[in-house]
């Protein structure tokens, strides 16, 4: 689903050989069309992204909220089948959303825009103090008044000149709502929508609203400050109402509950300026209040049936409030493919996986200055480290085997300086051809021996990340380094592989990212600096692919 980045599988195929200056050549894993190129000359990566998250509320008999549920209180059904929750989530996790405000003429009526100001300045205060927010105002069309920012004085300042004329587009609003919060940072969403009407100018239906609603992972709560003769109009939820002169019009009231029901929200009709502050007040409580919980949905289809997902609690724990289903906006796999040419000539190919963290990072933290780990002791650490066969703390060391992908916790970085000491076990084996060379100069080495990578994924956000690899020439000192890029679910190599004689089986791995600035360093030797802005900000893990691999000595520090 659209900004759900939350699982990302990078299946990408690499051949190390030798040319004249000594860099590796790229070769492929075999093509599935015969009329395109073969795999030696071409490079297919698969980004695969489906992940569901879904913000639970939970409130007993007397509707208040239920606090200190575990994962285990929950069961998750996609269709009537049962799913596995990946990620739970407590109370009051940061939350990126949109304050959308009717700036229609009719809101200068009875101090409605006055007033509807000032509750979204409230709202904005009460909330957690990592939250983002950004304000679009709408009449027959929709502006951004303020975009994202956490210091909402500026929104308070934006909202401060606001012209108030024309009528109402409000699905149009919604819709370009829900497409801003699309590119927000934290994975909770919502959007609070306050009007006093009904649309009248959108260029879009009810029905590509309530699409694009189930397309999104956001909640939408909605306040109709009615006048008394609208809400007497509308009081009926009913679709439909036909007006005094016959023509009939979507009923707000019936859109707004629809909207509700479908996204897990909440909807308000106030009737007085204390009832709007008062409703404005709820919904911040009840953001404050919800459970987040994730899964990876057993239908990995990718049509655009609608899917129904029901919430159950164990026990007598009360009533539940999420979203009812989802549509995936586009195919749930989401497959991207890039091409590569490679030198020409004869050589063999060697595969290698790299799977980024399989499950969806906690919510995000706030990263302290400075961050050690020496993996001494796991039970006293920050993080907590997975205990796996292929992945396990002992011995001062995180041992590492087959495919891995470590988060290094929920920590959100923006400029920073990390090292790491990453270590191969094994070394890869000469090919017992390696005396032989092709036309082109390269080494063929055997299609049974994978080759082995670690790294570090770092800036890793819902929209890509940066990786680093590193890999040991086989058989001899050095070995090769390569950066690569995914944004918007296309990879890109910053730099192909090169050899350099600083890489060794133990290598001291150095980053550091101010900006657009990235400097790479290995055992004490810088041997790249790069500039690119497409990541400013996001999370890292260590990575490895092989036989078996340690990392130790971990620091990531904050830079001002």
């Amino acid at each position: 689903m659209t900004g759900r980045l939350l699982r990302i599988l990078v299946i990408s195929t690499m051949l190390l050989a030798s040319s004249d200056r000594g860099e590796p050549l790229i070769a492929q894993t075999k093509s599935q069309n015969p009329s395109k190129a073969s795999p030696e000359e071409q490079e297919t990566l698969r980004i695969d992204t489906a992940l569901v998250t879904l913000s639970a509320g939970v409130t007993d008999k007397k509707g208040r909220p239920v606090a200190n549920l575990t994962k285990e209180s929950f069961d998750i059904y996609e269709d009537g089948k049962l799913q596995s929750i990946e990620f739970f989530g407590q109370e009051d996790q940061p939350i990126s959303f949109g304050l959308l405000l009717d700036r229609s003429q009719s809101m200068n009526e009875s101090d409605k825009i006055e007033n509807t100001k000032a509750v979204a300045v409230s709202f904005l205060r009460a909330g957690n103090p990592r939250n983002e927010a950004f304000c679009l105002a709408f009449n027959e069309s929709p502006s951004i008044v303020a975009d994202f920012t956490s210091d909402y004085r500026k929104i308070e300042s934006s909202l401060a000149g606001l012209r108030i004329g024309g009528g109402t587009a409000l699905y149009d609003a919604i819709i370009e709502g829900l497409e801003k919060l699309a590119r927000a940072k934290h994975r909770r969403r919502a959007l609070v929508v306050i009007t006093d009407g009904r649309d009248q100018h959108s260029k879009h239906s009810l029905t590509d609203l309530v699409r694009r609603a189930q397309q999104s992972d956001a909640q939408i709560y909605t306040v109709g400050f009615f006048s008394p003769v609208e809400s007497e109009a509308y009081k009926n939820e009913v679709q439909t109402v036909k007006l005094a002169d016959g023509k009939e019009v979507d009923n707000p009231r019936f859109v707004f509950k629809t909207l509700a029901a479908e996204t897990g929200a909440e909807t308000f009709f106030p009737k007085s300026a204390k009832e709007l502050a008062d409703a404005i007040a709820r919904i911040a409580a009840s953001l404050r209040r919800q459970y987040t919980l994730a899964y990876y949905p057993t239908n990995q289809s990718s049509d655009d049936n609608y899917r129904r997902i029901t919430v159950k609690l164990k026990g007598d724990h009360g009533e539940i409030k999420t979203r009812q289903g989802y549509r995936t906006p586009e195919p749930l796999s989401g497959a991207a493919t890039e091409t590569a040419e490679a030198q020409p000539g004869a050589r063999q190919t060697l595969t290698v996986v790299i799977t980024p963290r399989k499950e969806i990072q906690p919510a995000e933290e706030l990263a302290p200055p400075v961050f050690r780990e020496n993996f001494d002791t796991p039970s006293e650490a920050m993080i907590k480290w997975p205990q796996s066969g292929k992945c396990s703390v002992s011995k001062g060391k995180l041992h590492v085997a087959e495919e891995c992908v470590i988060p290094v916790g929920a920590f959100i970085y923006d400029d920073f300086e990390a090292s790491v000491t990453a270590t191969f076990i094994l070394r890869p084996q000469r090919p017992t051809n390696s005396g032989a060379s092709s036309a082109s100069g390269s080494i063929s080495l055997p299609t049974s021996v994978s080759l082995p990578t670690i790294g570090v994924q770092f800036r890793i956000n819902e929209n890509g990340y940066y990786t680093l690899l590193l890999s040991p020439a086989s058989g001899g000192s050095g070995g090769f380094y390569k950066l690569l890029k995914v944004a918007n679910g296309q990879q890109t190599e910053i730099t192909s592989w090169r050899r350099d004689a600083a890489i060794a089986m133990r290598n001291q791995v150095k980053l550091r990212c101010a900006e657009s600035k990235l400097e790479i360093y290995v055992n004490n030797l810088r041997l790249d600096t790069l500039k690119d802005d497409s990541h400013k900000r996001g999370s890292i893990s260590l990575v490895f692919s092989g036989e078996a691999g340690t990392f130790d000595d971990l620091t990531v520090k904050k830079l001002n």
